[in-house]
């Protein structure tokens, strides 16, 4: 007998459903955006604890982490979204979900993508996101590149951080 299971993203429209049948999803799930561009890969990354066995199951049915459909990445996403959610459990799962997008040997996330305004998700995380998140990606960056990376308005990181800019 086939098992299914119904994975819903409630925060969004209707259409973000995929039914996973024996750990895969199908190829339609993986690849369908909705009307603002947003495939279930995005809002895999969006919600407020974000599940590192759906994006795995997005990824075995061909889901790219890496995508730019929308001009940012899914690490983008999570890394803008995160401070939105501040209650431990979502931190954990959001904490979890970063590292598990840049550190699995299949994922492999770049931290140096940058989205339509030369932005990285450490910019974003800078500027928009958690500070727990921030010194995650910042420790993720071991040679210290993509923290010095400037974005379209010039900044590297320590601007973004700098009271200057606040």
């Amino acid at each position: 007998m086939v098992r299914c299971t119904i994975l819903t993203f409630p925060l969004f429209r209707p259409l973000d459903f995929c039914i996973i049948t024996h750990g895969f999803v199908s190829d339609v799930c993986s690849y369908s955006p909705d009307s603002n561009g947003w495939g279930p890969i995005y809002h895999c990354a969006a919600v407020p604890r974000p599940s590192i066995q759906i994006l795995d199951a997005l990824y075995c049915a061909g889901a790219d982490v890496s995508l730019f459909t929308i001009k940012q990445t899914p690490l983008h996403i999570v890394s803008r979204s995160a401070h939105f959610y501040g209650t431990s459990d979502s931190l954990y799962s959001v904490s979890r979900f970063i590292l598990h997008l840049i550190h699995d040997q299949d994922l492999g996330a770049a931290l140096s993508a940058r989205d339509k305004d030369d932005e990285t998700c450490i910019h974003i995380a800078a500027e928009h996101g958690n500070s727990l998140h921030l010194l995650m990606l910042l420790e993720c960056d071991v040679n210290g590149t993509v923290r010095k990376m400037r974005n379209s308005r010039g900044w590297c990181t320590v601007t973004i951080l700098s009271p200057a800019s606040l």
